[in-house]
């Protein structure tokens, strides 16, 4: 069981929260909703970032702590902005679906347009601490993914 499958679980259990089943496809990736495909593809780039950011904070260097800092708020600068407009798709009446899969589709443009250039992202996957990370092509992705479900439905 991954981490993000214990975390749900764990959620479940104590919290009685339930979350949507993830359908994956044979790659590992989300085939689900707009909701899930995003979530896979942000767990997946957690699990990359979770190694670094222990390196990071337990080298004892307080630079190195605030730097994980940063990393983790530019990741979560991706997702809380996705995250309204995903939730908004996926609560939306037939009346304004379309409003707001072009809401979620202009917030994904922003998003790859963004990852693209951002340089705490390129930082990342060029560590210089031998930790493998693969950040902006996992993010992207999944953005990609995310957007081709946007466009086709």
């Amino acid at each position: 069981m991954d981490d993000a499958q214990a975390k749900r679980e764990w959620v479940g259990r104590v919290l009685g929260v339930q979350f949507a089943p993830v359908a994956r496809g044979s790659d590992g990736s989300g085939t689900g909703s707009p909701l899930s495909v995003w979530r896979d593809a942000k767990d997946r780039a957690d699990a990359q970032l979770t190694r670094l950011y222990d390196t990071l904070r337990k080298s004892g260097v307080p630079a190195l702590g605030r730097i994980a800092d940063k990393i983790e708020d530019t990741v979560q600068g991706f997702h809380v902005p996705l995250a309204a407009k995903r939730m908004d798709l996926d609560r939306a009446a037939e009346s304004t679906r379309d409003a707001a899969r072009a809401a979620a589709s202009k917030a994904v443009d922003e998003a790859l347009a963004r990852l693209a250039s951002d340089a705490r992202v390129r930082a990342v996957d060029r560590n210089p601490f031998a930790i493998p990370t693969d950040l902006r092509s996992t993010l992207e992705h999944g953005l990609t993914q995310l957007q081709a479900q946007l466009a086709a439905h």
